[in-house]
Order: C-alpha cells, then structure tokens, then sequence
C-alpha cells in the first residue's frame, strides 16, 4: 500500500479542497451564513469519505461489475418518475430522509464506468460500426430518461462523455462526425414535433436573441449574473458586500450561478484563483489518463476528464451569459450534495486509478 500511495495525486485533491473552500466561502454569502452552508459542510464530509474509500478500492472491480452498476442506474433513474420531487416543472430528484438525492448526477460516473468497460472489451473492434452502436445503445437509454425528467444539461452532459471516450478508445472521427450530424438531425425534428419541452425552448430562443426585450424575463438570470461578474472589478466588492447578490438580483447564486458571487465580490483575482485550480485539476487528469497502462482505467479517465472540462465550459459559459442556462453546477464549488457526492467519488476512483496506473511486478 505505502508503494501505491506514492502516487497518490495530491495535487489533485488539493485543488478540489482550494475550490470547496472557496466555494463554501461563496455560499456563506451568498446564503448570509444559513442552512446552505452549514449542510455544505456536512456534504463535503460525507463526500470525503466517500472518495477515500473509492480511492483504496481497486478500479478494476468496477469493470467486473459493470452490468449490475449499470442496471443500478437505470433504476434510479426510472424510480425518478415514480417517487421523485417536483421542483421547477421538474422532476429529477428522490427524496430520502430529508435528502434530496439526484440521480441524473451519479449516471455520469456509473455510466461512465459501464461504457468503459464496453469499449475495453470490443477495443479490437473500435471503427467498427456495430460497437459505436452498441455504445450509443448503452448511453443513449439513460439520455433519452435523462431528458425527459427534463435535464437537458445532463443529457448533453452524457453525450459528451460517449463522445470523448469514443474518440480516445480510437473510433474513426468520420463515424462520430456523421453521428453528431444525425444527433442534429434528431434534435431538429424533436423541436419541431415539440418533443423538447417550452421551457427548455424559450431558455434556448432567449440566449439566442438576448438584445430582444421580449426576452428580458428568460433571460433576467443570466444577465443580472453577468452584470455582477463585471461589478466586480480586479479585487471585487467584498466579502458579503456584493449588491447584485446581497439583494437578490441573482436567483440560485448558491448553486448554478456560484460562480457570480466569486467575481461580483472577489472579483478578477478571484475569477482567475478559480479558473486557475480548476485548470491544474483537469491538467492532473490528463496526467492519470497519460500515465495509465490498463485500457479500462485509461478509458474511464478520459470519461471523467470530458465529464469535468464539459460541466466547467458549460457552467462559466452560462454565468457569463456566453451559453444558454442549462442547470449545470460548477464542480466542488456550486451548492449540493449530489453533485458534491458525485464529484468527489469520481475524484476517488481517479485516485485509485493513478495509483494503481501500473501493474505492480516483484
């Protein structure tokens, strides 16, 4: 084990630790001392200890039990639809003790691990077109539930990991170009069929035409967050002194929009301090991928690392209103216990995976 821990990438979990703190120093504010922060905390603990024990845990064993992970999945995921919590026109969480657990988060990691798995097992056969179909079959049944909770987020989410692992795994470019091209397609006729539902419609015609005034209310979100991101200046406003946040001109400035209290009170130091470790974070990644001899630990890296670099893009991308809103919170720094939980776990079968990067020989 002490020859394992030798490559334990501590800089890794010290970056994730660095953005957490930050994080909870954002909610704090942002939630003037309250619930919010206090339950971040016990989240982070809890998520702590579950990234430990991925972390001492061997990331092959996930290989084995595939099938059952993804299984377990699928069944989170439907139990949404006959349990779960309405929030927003929305349902996508369960409700457990006065928890509210989403699973649609968990379906990055354990799908990831799944799919992994899948590519490893058919890696002579790669540009063959029946494994990028069996691959967008394993991905695509726990997208299309995803989307009709709905979380178009976390559907594009999935498919960006399907993506990204297909391409490391060595599949032809030609094969995912024409998949993403008849992926459009779909999405077309799913628009004009109103399959997509009108909320999901008006955040995307609203950031298309953000200087109509027609659409100031769709998009009142990500303009105030804009505004307060350019309030702060290089050194920001101040702890707890940020106008557009203290008064509530930012809705979910604890969760989506973190990022907005980081910049309206700390500014651009502030901005760049998160950016930076969030940078070094997938910087570490890609080092655990690079450095990874087992195919299947290799390809469950790449799942992760386009898994976090996405939800990052996304995230900023939207509270500098650049994207559209799409319910995505920032890693390790947003509000919330299952995207903490998850965040973290996926950082301890990382950290199994980079120590564990090389077959051990006596």
């Amino acid at each position: 084990m002490q020859r394992r821990l030798h490559f334990f990438d501590f800089t890794l979990l010290a970056c994730a630790l660095l953005l957490v703190g930050l994080g909870s120093l954002a909610i704090f504010s942002a939630s003037a001392g309250g619930l919010a922060f206090r339950k971040q905390l016990v989240f982070v603990t809890v998520s702590l200890a579950a990234m430990t024990v991925l972390a001492l845990t061997n990331f092959e064993l996930f290989d084995r039990l595939a099938p059952w992970i993804y299984a377990g999945t699928l069944a989170l995921l439907v139990a949404v639809f006959v349990g779960g919590a309405h929030v927003r026109g929305a349902q996508r969480w369960l409700n457990l003790g006065g928890f509210q657990l989403q699973p649609s988060e968990f379906a990055k990691l354990f799908l990831t691990l799944a799919l992994a798995s899948l590519l490893a097992k058919h890696q002579a056969q790669i540009t063959e077109p029946l494994t990028l179909l069996k691959a967008f079959a394993l991905m695509g049944l726990p997208a299309l539930i995803v989307f009709k909770q709905p979380h178009l987020g976390n559907t594009l989410a999935l498919f960006a990991i399907l993506f990204g692992m297909l391409f490391v795994a060595g599949a032809r470019v030609s094969h995912l170009a024409l998949t993403a091209t008849l992926g459009l397609l779909i999405f077309a006729v799913a628009w004009k069929t109103d399959r997509i539902k009108p909320e999901q419609k008006r955040r995307l015609t609203a950031f298309l035409n953000s200087a109509d005034v027609r659409h100031r209310d769709e998009n009142w979100q990500a303009l105030q967050s804009r505004v307060a991101i350019g309030s702060g200046g290089l050194l920001g406003q101040g702890h707890q002194r940020g106008s557009q946040n203290q008064l509530g001109f930012v809705p979910d400035n604890h969760t989506d929009f973190i990022f907005a209290v980081i910049g309206e009170e700390h500014g651009f130091v502030g901005g760049a301090l998160v950016l930076g470790l969030l940078t070094v974070m997938l910087w570490r990644m890609l080092v655990i991928l690079r450095d990874t001899e087992i195919v299947y630990g290799a390809l469950v890296a790449s799942g992760l690392f386009v898994w976090m670099a996405w939800q990052v893009f996304v995230n900023l991308g939207m509270t500098m209103q650049l994207l559209p809103v799409t319910g995505l919170p920032l890693p390790f720094v947003s509000y919330g216990g299952s995207s903490m939980l998850s965040s973290f776990m996926s950082l301890g079968v990382l950290q199994s995976i980079a120590m564990r990067r090389r077959r051990m020989t006596f």
